[in-house]
Parts: C-alpha cells; structure tokens; sequence
C-alpha cells in the first residue's frame, strides 16, 4: 500500500524523522554564519532571476496523484502506519518536494550547496550532449545537518543540436519537441555559483565531466559526491543507486528527470546515516549525510602508485582496492590521507615484503576531484612513512 503525502508533509525513514516546514516559507533577512568568510557576504540571487528560463517542476516529472481532503489524507496515514508497526509491511511514501525548510539558526555554521543533477543523449562527454540541467541551491546548517531557508531552482531543457536517441527517450521521456528550440541561460547559473561552498551530484564523475565541458565556471568549484563520499557499504547498504537508497528511507519517486533526482539527493543527505563518537562526552551522534560528505570534501585524497610492485603481488593488490591503469603501466589506489601511514606499512610488509620502493603520490583536493585533471605528484620514499 503507498500512500501519497502532499509536498509540505514529513518524510519518512522508518526510524529517522526528516522535518519539513508545514508550509513554505521565506528565509531570515539576515544571512546565516558561513563556514567561508568570502562567501559570507555574497548575495543570494533572487529567484525571479531565473525567470527567463524555462523550468522543469519536479511536480510535472512526477506521476500526479488526485487531490485528497484533509480525512482521507489521514486515514491513509493511519492505515500506512498500522501496517507499519505489524511487522509484516514496508509503505513507500512519495517523495517529498520541499521548496522552503525552518530557517536557518542564527550563529550556527551553515554551507551553501548545489546539488546538480544532467540527463544527456549519451555517456561520453566529447560527443554527447546535455539536454537536461536541474540545480538546487540552498543552505546546509552543519550542527543539525540538515537544509535550511529556500531552496532556489536553476536549470531546463536543452536542445542538443542533433536526434535524442530512442533509449534515452524511453528512460527520461524527453523528445525532441520538448527540447527544440531552448538552450539554458548560463548567467544566473555562474551568478549562483558565486556563493556557493560545494557542488554535489550523485555519481559526480559523470556529471561534472559534461558539466565543465558546457559551462567552464564549473571547473573552479569544490564538488562532491553522494555516491563516492558517503560510504554506504559500510553502513549496510545494498547498493549506491540512487532509486535503491531512496526507498530503504522509505521513498518513492519517477526517476530520471533531472529535478526530482536532485530532490532525491538532497532529502537523502538530510537524513541520519552515520555514528560519531565524541571522545570528550563518550556521546554516541547520529550525522546526517550532508555532515558525513561535508568532512570528506574537506579531506584531500591521495592517488598512491605502487611504482615497481612485484608482479607476484599483482593479486593482493588487486584485493586490497588497486587498480591497474594500463597507461602508466602501474598499480594506483585512492585513499584519505589520513589513511596514508597505514597504507605504507601494508605496502612494505605484503607488496615490497621489507625493501624500501619509491611511491608517485597525488593529492586531489574537492576542485579537482572527479574531473580529468590531475594534482601535484610526490615521489616520496616508503621508508619515509613506515620509519615515522
């Protein structure tokens, strides 16, 4: 049975309360504490600035669903719950479309995100094109982890200059017609970005890739991942699809439309998803997604090449999480740099089996993470870190 709550109504996650405002609402006057000074005092743009470009509502990439009173709305409530607490059914709700959280806490830090989200004629950068952009820009308060203020809408359709193919107009319902004749307005999109923290996307590796292409700005921002940054395996998910997690919180949406996909991200992050202890207190917190990507944005990652591995230790490697990249012809892994002192030990002890080896390490920060470029190479000696 699924029943289908209007968009001002509370989410569900079986266990996690995600809060939504009774009714939108518009955000405090004054400009919440941000975590960079420069952005501090950046203007948000209206959004009557996106005006000229034509939207594509969530509403209009969702199946509609009949209008109920206020009685039936709540006997199908309590029937959902009923079921519930039997133990023996799951109800899906329908995704809630938010346009306006609490506002946000004065003197609480906050960040200001993009999640984004691109539907496109195929897979490959340099010869597909977009034809679809939804951006959501809003405020993150990071002592609850959870949206803050208006969410404003940035985005639409685009004609790619060429015939969609069949299989991506099944999967999206985007044709021709609907594209014809539009292109996206790049100003208010750049205008937006100027006040931003961190763009996130869900498999950020394949939409800031076209992205960047289209619209260069994008190149000089921190970006994310929802897919690469939260580690959900780890916390006992299936799978990273976003349809798949959407509905073990409880959701269900009509996928592949540029819009409800970001809402999805955005109302995923917003939940508790991990446990941080406290050493101080010994208090056992619940973070939200959007604090767990939060601290992995700040953290630069480090490419480690095991330059000059045995090929007899090709197999451990290879278990252990490395990659073969047939250019350069060498084993690589990416890992935190906190990791980094362990990861040589294990390299000398299993790979080098004690003799010392000199390893090509690149940072990649969040500006450079998920893109086609590369950061600045280390060649460090093992020994340097397992003599530490």
């Amino acid at each position: 049975m699924v029943a289908a709550p209007s968009p001002d109504q509370i989410g569900f996650d079986f266990g996690s309360e995600f809060v939504a405002p009774e009714a939108p609402r518009k955000p405090a006057a004054k400009t919440p504490t941000r975590t960079r000074s420069a952005a501090a005092s950046a203007p948000q743009t209206p959004p009557s600035a996106f005006a000229a470009q034509p939207e594509v509502s969530a509403a209009s990439a969702t199946t509609a669903t009949p209008t109920l009173t206020p009685s039936a709305e709540c006997n199908l409530e309590h029937s959902a719950q009923a079921l519930e607490q039997s133990g023996q059914y799951r109800v899906l709700r329908r995704l809630p479309v938010v346009n306006a959280y609490p506002d946000c806490t004065p003197g609480d830090a906050t960040i200001r995100v993009a999640v984004v989200d691109t539907e496109t004629t195929g897979l490959d950068p340099q010869r597909d094109r977009i034809i679809e952009l939804s951006m959501l820009v809003v405020n993150i308060n990071l002592t609850t982890g959870r949206p803050c203020g208006e969410v404003l809408r940035y985005g639409g359709l685009e004609d790619p200059q060429r015939p969609i193919p069949t299989e991506v107009v099944k999967l999206t319902g985007i044709n021709d017609s609907m594209v014809a004749g539009h292109r996206i307005d790049d100003a208010p999109i750049e205008m937006a970005l100027h006040t931003v923290d961190v763009v996130v996307a869900h498999n950020a590796g394949f939409d800031r890739k076209f992205m960047e292409l289209r619209w260069p700005f994008f190149a000089n921002m921190a970006w994310g991942c929802s897919v690469q940054d939260i580690p959900w395996k780890a916390l006992g998910h299936g799978s990273v699809k976003l349809e798949f997690l959407a509905y073990e919180m409880g959701w269900f949406y009509d996928a592949h439309r540029a819009e409800i996909d970001c809402r999805a991200v955005l109302s995923l992050l917003s939940q508790p998803l991990g446990l941080n202890t406290d050493p101080s207190t010994s208090q056992t917190n619940a973070l939200t997604g959007w604090q767990l990507l939060w601290q992995s944005v700040q953290q630069p990652t480090l490419r480690v090449q095991a330059n000059g591995s045995p090929f007899e230790s090709k197999d451990a490697l290879r278990q252990a999480g490395y990659r073969w990249d047939a250019e350069d012809r060498v084993w690589y892994r990416l890992l935190s740099s906190s990791l980094m002192a362990q990861e040589a030990i294990w390299l000398q002890d299993v790979v080098y089996k004690g003799r010392d080896a000199t390893l090509a390490i690149e940072t990649v920060n969040a500006t450079l993470r998920y893109s086609n470029r590369r950061g600045p190479i280390d060649y460090q000696p093992l020994s340097r870190w397992t003599e530490a």
